[in-house]
């Protein structure tokens, strides 16, 4: 998961790392030996179940929001981790359309 932010442009790479080191201050609480911050896939694994449909909910709010403005680069990186949150938590079985 680390490839996403080493592939996008610098500007959505910066508002990338913002949103998974929000993420990773939330999965800490639950699992204080989270180990890389850069770990995306980790990062979304830890945080727990019931918090997935929130976080589901803001990146989209994020996403909205930011096309709304034509932030491009933040739409952009929000939608890539809601993209890699939605792949990761359905291994787990979580149903990305609850949250609709």
């Amino acid at each position: 998961m680390h490839a996403f932010s080493q592939t996008a442009r610098p500007e959505t790479s910066g508002a990338f790392t913002i949103i998974v080191e929000r993420l990773y201050a939330m999965a800490r609480h639950a699992e204080p030996t989270l180990g890389d911050p850069s770990d995306l896939e980790a990062t979304l694994t830890a945080l727990p179940s019931e918090h997935r449909n929130q976080v589901m909910l803001v990146l989209e709010s994020v996403e909205s929001r930011a096309e709304a403005r034509a932030d491009d680069d933040l739409a952009e990186a929000a939608r890539m981790v809601r993209q890699a949150a939605g792949r990761v938590w359905a291994h787990a079985g979580y149903d990305s359309s609850r949250c609709a």
